[in-house]
C-alpha cells in the first residue's frame, strides 16, 4: 500500500511507516533487506497520515501514530511487543486535518480539526506524559476564518500557520496567546498548490516562538512549496515586514 507518513530513530536503527492500507508498521533497519517487526492493525480505521518516534528509553520504542479520527501514543519494546498505549480523539463529529510535532519540544503536538457541518476549524495543543504514557491537552479554540478547512504547517509558542483548500490557498498566521489571525500571506494567483499541504514547507521555522526582528531579513527563507508546471515558489520575508506590520491584523506578501 502506499506510504503517507515515514520516521526514523535518531540512531537510525528502527523506521516507522503509516500507509493507505490503515496499518502503521514498524521496521529493524540493522538488517539488510531491512526486516518488518510488526504492523499495527487493528487500531486505525482511515489512512494513517502521522507517525513520528519520541524520545524513551533505549531498551524501549515510544512513538504516535495518527488518522483523521485517532491518534495513537505507543509504547513498545524494541521486538514489537506492546507495553502500553493511549489514544485520543477529535471533538466529535470533527475530523483531525493535521498534525504538527514540534522539533524543540518533542512531547508536544498540534492539531487541527475540521467540523464538516458547520463548517468550522479549530486549533489544539496536545502534552505528552512521559511518567504516565498519557495525553493530555492543553489548549484548543476555534480558528477565526469562516468556512476555511484548516491544515497546520507549523506551530510554537506564539505563532501557528496554517494554510487551506485549493480555492483558498494563503497562509495564515494565528497569535495562539490571542487566539486571533494576526497577518495573511499571499500566494501568486498562478500558484496552485496541494489540497493536503504535503508539498509546502516552512523554512526558518524559530520565529513561531516569536520574532526576533532583527534576524528578519529579506533573503531570509519563510517556506517553499512546489506547485505547477514542475516549479518551486520560495517565499522570502518582504523588505517592508517589520514591527508595526506584525503588531496589528494585516496582510504581509511574501
Amino acid at each position: 500500500s502506499a506510504v503517507l507518513a515515514i520516521d526514523v530513530t535518531s540512531d537510525e536503527k528502527f523506521l516507522l511507516t503509516g500507509s493507505v492500507d490503515k496499518t502503521a508498521k514498524l521496521w529493524d533497519l540493522r538488517t539488510s533487506p531491512p526486516n518488518l517487526i510488526k504492523t499495527f492493525s487493528d487500531v486505525h480505521e482511515d489512512w494513517v497520515s502521522k507517525v513520528k518516534f519520541l524520545p524513551s528509553a533505549d531498551e524501549h520504542l515510544q512513538f504516535l501514530t495518527c488518522d483523521s479520527g485517532l491518534c495513537s501514543l505507543w509504547l513498545t519494546k524494541q521486538t514489537g511487543d506492546l507495553i502500553t498505549s493511549y489514544k485520543f480523539q477529535p471533538d466529535r463529529p470533527s475530523k483531525f486535518t493535521s498534525f504538527y510535532h514540534v522539533p524543540q519540544a518533542p512531547f508536544q503536538i498540534f492539531t487541527c480539526q475540521w467540523e464538516e457541518d458547520s463548517k468550522l476549524s479549530w486549533l489544539s495543543k496536545y502534552i505528552i506524559q512521559q511518567k504516565t504514557h498519557v495525553i493530555k491537552r492543553e489548549e484548543h479554540f476555534q480558528i477565526s476564518l469562516n468556512a476555511i478547512k484548516a491544515y497546520l504547517l507549523g506551530a510554537g509558542k506564539k505563532f501557528a500557520v496554517i494554510m487551506c483548500s485549493i480555492s483558498r490557498k494563503d497562509f495564515h498566521v494565528i497569535d495562539i496567546p490571542r487566539k486571533v489571525v494576526v497577518a495573511t500571506i499571499v500566494t501568486p494567483d498562478f500558484c496552485m498548490l496541494t489540497r493536503n499541504g504535503s508539498t509546502v514547507t516552512l523554512c526558518d521555522t524559530r520565529w513561531l516562538n516569536g520574532f526576533d526582528f532583527s534576524a528578519m531579513k529579506n533573503d531570509t527563507s519563510l517556506f517553499a512549496a512546489s506547485v505547477g508546471r514542475n516549479t518551486v515558489i520560495l517565499g522570502t520575508w518582504s523588505e517592508t515586514t517589520n514591527r508595526e506590520h506584525m503588531d496589528k491584523e494585516d496582510k504581509i506578501v511574501a
